[in-house]
């Protein structure tokens, strides 16, 4: 029961404020006489521009963060803005760049792409096993480093299994490209 009147009591209070929302005055741009303290006439926003481009001088901009705030300025002689530009040099955000090989032929030969698959695969296989003597012997090296340093017995059985795990896969690969 309580919960049925708290959904109510939440319903009610969402209509209300949407109601206040739906309601309340909406302030649009549509030559519109601006008045503000540093500016001493009032100036008619006709020539309103949302250009990228710097402002010419005694051009009204205006800068609008969201619809209901607006912000007028009046750029005169003694103001310049300086266009924004990009940078001359922009750094790759990837240290290095993979090349992946695409499949060249016929996309509808099925037994053609299958086969370059199969290289794909192959290829990566080889590399891991690569790794994986590489890998397996780091971490031998750090399972002596642990036990001289004395680490509990749970964290030398976990690289322990690390390494029986990589030697496993490696022989698996190995003997998968025998064959």
């Amino acid at each position: 029961m309580n919960k049925k009147i708290i959904f109510i009591i939440s319903g009610i209070i969402c209509l209300i404020f949407l109601a206040v929302n739906f309601f309340s005055e909406h302030k649009y741009i549509n030559d519109v006489t601006v008045s503000t303290p540093h500016i001493t006439p009032s100036l008619p926003i006709t020539n309103i521009s949302f250009d990228s481009k710097a402002p010419s001088k005694n051009q009204t901009v205006v800068n609008s963060t969201s619809k209901s705030h607006m912000a007028v300025n009046t750029i005169n002689s003694r103001q310049s803005q300086t266009p924004i530009t990009t940078p001359h040099y922009i750094p790759n955000i990837t240290k290095k760049t993979v090349n992946a090989a695409n499949f060249e032929g016929d996309i509808l030969d099925h037994q053609a792409y299958l086969d370059f698959h199969n290289e794909q695969q192959t290829r990566l296989e080889q590399r891991f096993v690569i790794a994986a003597k590489e890998k397996i012997v780091k971490l031998e090296n750090l399972l002596e480093k642990g036990r001289q340093h004395g680490l509990p017995q749970t964290q030398l059985k976990e690289a322990i299994d690390k390494i029986a795990v990589l030697k496993n896969m490696q022989a698996k690969l190995e003997s998968k490209g025998s064959n």
